[in-house]
């Protein structure tokens, strides 16, 4: 599992964080799945959407929408809903969402990935994969 902060830039809670968890391995698949998925929508939205490494993550903005999750152990927690590029991305990556893929049958978990994931490098304790 890795971890990603993200820092509030603007309005009422501006310079507070809020982690969150991105489950790139993990044993049970669908979980792997959702994890994959969630660090593609961040990439994505911040304009990165073929990222191939992992600093290229690092001081970018986007949009998120915030929720509250009951935790029982812990009480109530923030939890990005969503992630979405600021106003100035959506502009650029306009031309780019035109085109369509054919949907695929079975989910590809490594079509949900930046391709730094994908690479089999060790990670020595440091840094994300």
């Amino acid at each position: 599992m890795d971890e990603g902060e993200v820092v509030i830039t603007e309005g009422q809670y501006q310079n507070r964080s809020i982690y969150e968890n991105f489950n790139i391995s993990h044993p049970n698949p669908q979980a792997e799945e959702i994890g994959r998925k969630r660090l593609s929508a961040l990439c994505t939205a911040i304009g990165y959407p073929d990222a191939n490494d992992s600093d290229q993550l690092l001081n970018q903005a986007c949009v998120i929408s915030v929720g509250i999750r009951n935790n029982p152990q812990y009480g109530p927690q923030n939890e990005i809903k969503k992630f979405a590029p600021c106003a100035q991305q959506q502009v650029m990556q306009q031309p780019q969402q035109t085109q369509q893929q054919a949907p695929q049958q079975q989910p590809n978990i490594t079509a949900n990935t930046p391709p730094f994931y994908n690479q089999q490098q060790p990670n020595n304790g440091q840094g994300w994969g």
